[in-house]
C-alpha cells in the first residue's frame, strides 16, 4: 500500500515491487518495524530500491511525503542498511551522479527550449 502510494506521488511507476516487497518483509522478520514508524520503514525500503536502480529520489522527497524530519528518515534508512547488511553495498556506498537530477529540475523550472 505505501509503496502505491510513494510512487504515485513520486510519479514513478513500481516497477520494482518484489524486490521492494522482499526487503520490506526482511525488515519485519527481523523486528525493524516494532516501535518504528511503519510508513518511514516502508520510504527506506522503497529508497534503497531508488538508489539500487539509479532512480532521481532523494531521501528529502520521500521525508516531504512523510512530513517527517530528514534526518530522522536518514537514520531509519542507515539503521535499516546495517541490518540487512547491504551498507557497504557499491550502489548505495558511491555518490549519486548528479545528471540523474537534471531532467528532473529542469522540468521543474519549465524552461522554455527554442526551436
Amino acid at each position: 500500500l505505501f509503496l502505491h502510494i510513494f510512487c504515485t506521488r513520486l510519479h514513478n511507476p513500481p516497477s520494482s515491487m518484489p524486490l521492494y516487497c522482499r526487503l520490506y518483509r526482511l525488515a519485519v522478520q527481523n523486528g525493524f518495524t516494532k516501535g518504528r514508524v511503519v510508513p518511514q520503514v516502508a520510504a527506506c525500503c522503497l529508497y534503497i530500491i531508488c538508489r539500487q536502480e539509479a532512480k532521481p529520489f532523494m531521501l528529502i522527497d520521500l521525508s516531504d511525503l512523510l512530513q517527517v524530519n530528514v534526518y530522522k528518515l536518514g537514520a531509519v534508512y542507515l539503521q535499516l542498511t546495517k541490518l540487512l547488511r547491504i551498507d557497504d553495498h557499491p550502489s548505495l556506498t558511491r555518490p549519486i551522479d548528479p545528471s540523474l537530477y537534471l531532467v528532473r529540475f529542469v522540468q521543474k523550472l519549465k524552461v522554455q527550449i527554442p526551436g
